[in-house]
C-alpha cells in the first residue's frame, strides 16, 4: 500500500454521542521503513454533520505484528452537536504513508460511552415490543440484536472483572427497550450516583452504560441469600436442592426447586415475600453423531455411561485433546465414542470431581487426531474454527452447541452462584443462562460448548454446559466458565 486510503462504516444509529472511537490496527513489520499516520472523521447526515474531524495519530510508532487498539475522543464541540444520538452515523478512516508498505488491517470498530446516571430506583427493566421475542435468520431473538456482537460480549467480561471490588455495585443488567447497560447501585450505599459514574468512565467502556439505584439494598438482598443457604425457613430446607441467582433488575433473588420440593419453595416464598420468586422444575445432570477425524467440539458422544456432548477442543501440554462433562464418564480409561466412530479415552479429572463437574479426553492412539472448531449446525456456518476465548458476565449474549436442540443463540447470561448443589454434588462457580421458553439444553448436552460468534464465522469459547432442567421447557443452561476448566484441568483452549 502506498499514498492514502479511504475506509468508512456502513451507516449505523446511536442513541447518545460516543466519548471516543476505538479501532483495531495492525501495520507492517518493523524491518519496513515507513512512516504514516491515521485520520478518524464522523458524519451524520441527519444531524447535518459532514467530516468532522474526531482526530488524526501516527501509526508507525505502535506495536507491530500484532493488533493495537488505536482510542481517540470526541472533541467536546462533536460530542455537543451528537447529543441525543444519530440515525445514521458513519466512521470515516483515512490513512497516508510516506512510502509503499505491506498492508495495514483494521478490525473491530468500537465507540466509547459517556457514563451516565438515572436517579430513579430500578424495580425491572423498561417493558419490551410486542416483536422484541421474534428470532431472526441468524438465529438471534430482535430485542438481543443490538448487544449480540462479540465485542460487546468481550466488553462486558472486562467490566465485569473490573467491578468486582466495587461493593456498592450489585451487577450489570442490560434494558433491551433503552438498548443500554445498567451498573445497580446498592440503594444503602451513602456514595453518591455521580462518583460512582465518574469511577466507570475511568473504565473508557465501550458500550451505553449508566449507573441507576436499585429498589433493594445490599442488606435486604445479602438476608435474603443467608436465608436461602442457611435453609432455616423449613426444617427440609438443608436436604433440598435449591439452585437460586440474584437478578439484578428486579432486585430479587429466582429460585430454582423441584417440583417434588413444593412445600419446601412455599415456606422460603413466605419467608422472603418480594425478595425471591419461585420457579419449580426438576432439573439434573445432561447426558452430532458421526464425528470422525480430526474431531470437533460439540460432537455427539456416547461412553459406557452414558450419552453426552463434547465440549472444545484443548491442549494438555503438548497432546491435544477435548474437555466434557465430568459425569458422562465412570472413570479415566473409559472410552469415547462418537456413533461408530472411536472419539477418544477419558483421561484426568480435576482434583475435586465434586465441585468441578469436568474431564479431559484425550488420543487413545497416537493418530486419533482433534481440530480447533465447533459444530455449530443447522446453520451457518455448520461449522466454526475456536480463535478466542473470553469468561462469562452478566448480559452476555451467548450460543450453545448440543446433541439435542443444535446452535442455539440468543442465550442470555445471568449471574454466577459460588455453589449450585446439583444431584447432590456442590457444584462451584456456576454460571446462569436462559433463553425464556426456547429448548436450548436438555439431557444427554452436558458437555455442550457455550460460545460467542466471532466475524463472519469463527467463535470464541466461553464455558461448558453441565447441567439444566429434565422437563420442557428445556431453557436454561448451567456452565462452568473457560478459565475454570482451563484452571481445573491444566488445559488451554487450543486455537
Amino acid at each position: 500500500m502506498a499514498g492514502g486510503v479511504r475506509l468508512e462504516s456502513l451507516p449505523f444509529r446511536v442513541d447518545d454521542s460516543p466519548a471516543r472511537i476505538g479501532v483495531d490496527v495492525r501495520t507492517p513489520d518493523e524491518n519496513y521503513s515507513w512512516a504514516g499516520n491515521l485520520e478518524v472523521s464522523l458524519d451524520c447526515a441527519s444531524r447535518s454533520i459532514r467530516h468532522e474531524t474526531v482526530g488524526r495519530v501516527e501509526l508507525a510508532p505502535i506495536s507491530t505484528g500484532r493488533f493495537e487498539t488505536i482510542s481517540l475522543p470526541l472533541p467536546p464541540s462533536l460530542r455537543e452537536r451528537l447529543a441525543g444520538g444519530c440515525e445514521d452515523l458513519v466512521v470515516r478512516f483515512a490513512v497516508d504513508t510516506s512510502s509503499s508498505v505491506e498492508a495495514i488491517s483494521f478490525d473491530r470498530l468500537e465507540l466509547g460511552y459517556h457514563v451516565g446516571v438515572v436517579a430513579s430506583p430500578l424495580c425491572g427493566v423498561s417493558p419490551l415490543p410486542p416483536d422484541a421475542e421474534e428470532e431472526l435468520p441468524d438465529g438471534y431473538l430482535r430485542r438481543h440484536v443490538w448487544r449480540s456482537g462479540a465485542s460487546v460480549q468481550f466488553e462486558l467480561a472486562r467490566l465485569q472483572e473490573a467491578i468486582a471490588s466495587e461493593p456498592e455495585i450489585l451487577g450489570i443488567t442490560a434494558d433491551d427497550a433503552l438498548q443500554h447497560f445498567i451498573a445497580v447501585v446498592d440503594a444503602g450505599t451513602d456514595e453518591e450516583l455521580t462518583a460512582v459514574a465518574e469511577r466507570l468512565q475511568r473504565l473508557e467502556p465501550t458500550v451505553p452504560l449508566v449507573v441507576q439505584p436499585s429498589c433493594r439494598s445490599g442488606s435486604e438482598l445479602r438476608r435474603a441469600l443467608e436465608v436461602i443457604q442457611t435453609g432455616s425457613f423449613h426444617s427440609r430446607a438443608p436436604e433440598v436442592e435449591l439452585l437460586y441467582l440474584l437478578d439484578v433488575a428486579e432486585g430479587r433473588y429466582v429460585v430454582f426447586a423441584d417440583a417434588a420440593d413444593a412445600d419446601v419453595a412455599e415456606a422460603l416464598q413466605g419467608a422472603l415475600g418480594a425478595l425471591v420468586t419461585i420457579e419449580s422444575r426438576p432439573f439434573g445432570e445432561h447426558g452430532r453423531f458421526n464425528d470422525g477425524e480430526p474431531h470437533y467440539g460439540a460432537a455427539a458422544i456416547e461412553t459406557d455411561t452414558g450419552v453426552c456432548t463434547a465440549g472444545f477442543v484443548v491442549n494438555w501440554g503438548l497432546i491435544r485433546g477435548a474437555v466434557t462433562a465430568g459425569h458422562c464418564v465412570s472413570a479415566a480409561g473409559e472410552f469415547v465414542y462418537s456413533g461408530p466412530e472411536f472419539w477418544g479415552e477419558a483421561g484426568h479429572f480435576p482434583a475435586n470431581t465434586t465441585a468441578w463437574d469436568m474431564v479431559y479426553v484425550g488420543p487413545s492412539f497416537p493418530l486419533e487426531t482433534y481440530s480447533a472448531r465447533i459444530h455449530t449446525d443447522p446453520c451457518c456456518p455448520v461449522t466454526r474454527p475456536v480463535t478466542s476465548k473470553v469468561n462469562p458476565a452478566n448480559g452476555q449474549i451467548v450460543c450453545i452447541s448440543g446433541r439435542n436442540y443444535l446452535a442455539k443463540c440468543s442465550v442470555e447470561v445471568f449471574n454466577m452462584q459460588s455453589t449450585w448443589v446439583i444431584d447432590g454434588n456442590a457444584r462451584s462457580n456456576v454460571w446462569f443462562g436462559r433463553r425464556t421458553g426456547v429448548n436450548i439444553a436438555a439431557p444427554a448436552d452436558s458437555g455442550a460448548p457455550i460460545y460467542i460468534p466471532v466475524g463472519v464465522g469463527n467463535a470464541a469459547i466461553v464455558g461448558m454446559h453441565i447441567a439444566g432442567f429434565v422437563v420442557a421447557p428445556f431453557d436454561q443452561t448451567w456452565f462452568h466458565s473457560v478459565a475454570n476448566i482451563e484452571t481445573q484441568l491444566g488445559v488451554t483452549v487450543a486455537f
